[in-house]
């Protein structure tokens, strides 16, 4: 089976995200770990499955948070698509949606994730937020649990109170 190295293709969504215009007044840094933990997979067709997740999250903005989260996964190509709500404790959250693949590694049982994901709305102190950015890391291929702490990402998001007029 042909392999490609997951830092290309991490690469190049990198560039494509941090280079796409962004929509907020101002933009400050969004990075972290996610930690997502399947609750339910329920199949759609033949080659797709909708996978139903808890997610734990640390993150820049947003501090400790947690929230549900979707994705579609096509079991031919790898390829999904979803998105996410990630609550603060204080309520404030925000709203994803995500792209990505699964690229097989040269260890048996693990994945490299590669992502892409746009922040386009938000509640209280993100109320209107957008932003952008990329997620990656390893993860087992049965449990879909990251390896390590958790999925580390990084991109910008809208600062928190810069849309306020």
């Amino acid at each position: 089976m042909k392999r490609c190295n997951p830092l290309l293709p991490l690469a190049v969504l990198a560039t494509l995200c941090l280079s796409a215009p962004l929509r907020a007044d101002e933009q400050v840094p969004f990075k972290g770990y996610f930690i997502p933990i399947v609750r339910s997979s329920t199949p759609v067709d033949d080659t797709h499955v909708r996978l139903e997740f808890d997610v734990q999250v640390q993150a820049t903005q947003l501090g400790k948070a947690q929230g549900p989260a979707w994705a579609i996964l096509d079991l031919t190509t790898f390829a999904y698509v979803g998105a996410a709500n990630w609550a603060a404790a204080n309520g404030d959250a925000v709203s994803i949606t995500f792209e990505g693949q699964f690229l097989l590694t040269d260890t048996p049982g693990v994945l490299e994730n590669v992502e892409t994901f746009e922040i386009n709305a938000g509640t209280g102190r993100f109320q209107g937020a957008t932003g952008a950015g990329v997620a990656a890391g390893q993860l087992d291929a049965v449990t879909l649990l990251p390896l390590g702490k958790g999925a580390p990402f990084a991109g910008a998001i809208s600062s928190p109170g810069s849309l306020k007029k």
